[in-house]
């Protein structure tokens, strides 16, 4: 199980590698630029397996990197259920930033 500090290291590394600007990845994902902070510090871990789907669907994470980001916060992988949802939404972010590339959506 990782610790809190290390879960905060995990959030800031896929916010660094993604490149958005934390108030894009809030706008898109609904989840606050505030909340956003509290997980990069660490500071919360208990975190639903709601908010990190939105999370990693803002992000364009795909199935993959999802499940680790699920697990990381000792959340069950995607349900066969929740598959087509995620790759539904994955196909209407990634569209809105091909159409928008310089638009934050709020």
């Amino acid at each position: 199980m990782m610790t809190s500090n290390l879960k905060g290291e995990y959030i800031q590394r896929i916010l660094k590698r993604n490149q958005m600007p934390r108030n894009q990845v809030a706008a898109i994902s609904g989840l606050s630029n505030a909340y956003i902070k509290v997980l990069e510090k660490g500071e919360t871990t208990r975190v639903s397996s709601a908010k990190l789907i939105s999370f990693a669907i803002a992000l364009n994470l795909n199935l993959n990197q999802t499940d680790k980001l699920l697990s990381t916060f000792n959340r069950p992988n995607l349900s066969d259920d929740e598959i087509p949802f995620f790759i539904e939404a994955s196909k209407k972010i990634k569209c809105l930033r091909q159409c928008y590339p310089y638009v934050i959506f709020l």
